[in-house]
């Protein structure tokens, strides 16, 4: 079972820009991390805010990756997220068959 994480990130008013091209660009690292099947962002700037939702094979690959992202960009990052800017939330990720198995609504049976 692989798990959804949903990571709110806030930055400085006046770093917004910058953080955006950053990660636009770091997204390639996450993306090609082990264990990474899937990356996405969405990003608001009248409030600073990006999100972020990723599906990892497991919590321990996700982690492996945070440990990396922290070596390689900790220093950036903290410069630019306003104080608190950042949570992660993990869910299990639920596969109702929307994937490579997946069957039109004609082939489901109604509940």
């Amino acid at each position: 079972m692989s798990i959804t994480t949903h990571a709110t990130i806030t930055t400085k008013p006046e770093t917004f820009d910058e953080f955006h091209q950053y990660i636009k660009v770091e997204l390639a690292m996450t993306r090609e991390s082990a264990g990474c099947r899937s990356i996405h962002c969405s990003s608001d700037k009248e409030t600073n805010t990006l999100k972020f939702v990723g599906v990892w094979d497991d919590i321990d690959s996700f982690n492996a990756y945070s440990e990396r992202r922290q070596e390689r960009s900790g220093e950036i990052i903290a410069r630019l997220l306003a104080e608190d800017g950042m949570e992660v939330v993990f869910h299990n990720t639920d596969d109702w068959g929307y994937g490579p198995e997946y069957k039109s609504s004609d082939d489901i049976l109604t509940l």
